[in-house]
């Protein structure tokens, strides 16, 4: 990883942190093989603080477990029946009006190979159901 990459995981690391302690986790922590665990509610603000910033900039390399990425595919189903799958053919959700989706987890079932365009198209067509939307709701 370059400069750049590492710059980045450690502003996504930064702000997984404060979501999750937002979010009411009891705990939170990071893959770092070197890394603590932080009891949210026991710590201060300014013990908070400190614990985000230390664990946020921890060099990435030299990982217990490597830094990976995985396409999660088919857990919020495309389909035109709400019985067995999560949202419509527009990428709305049948349970939540105004919650789309567009990523691979639409997708029936995961898929053997590299799904990036087909990601792309999705995420074009379900961004043109929002516009959609959106521009029936214009006053």
């Amino acid at each position: 990883m370059d400069e750049a990459d590492q710059a980045n995981i450690s502003n996504g690391i930064e702000k997984v942190l404060r979501i999750l302690a937002a979010a009411g986790a009891e705990e939170i922590g990071t893959h770092h093989k070197n890394g603590r665990v932080l009891r949210v509610k026991l710590a201060g603000k300014e013990e908070f603080e400190r614990f985000v910033e230390e664990e946020s900039l921890r060099p990435s390399g030299n990982q217990s477990s490597p830094i990976s990425s995985a396409h999660q595919m088919g857990s919020c189903r495309m389909g035109v029946d709400p019985t067995c799958s999560a949202v419509r053919p527009t990428g709305e959700s049948w349970e939540v009006e105004g919650l789309y989706v567009a990523d691979s987890s639409v997708f029936p079932t995961a898929l053997g190979v590299n799904p990036m365009v087909t990601i792309q198209a999705i995420a074009y067509c379900t961004a043109h159901s929002v516009l959609e939307a959106l521009g029936r709701k214009k006053l």
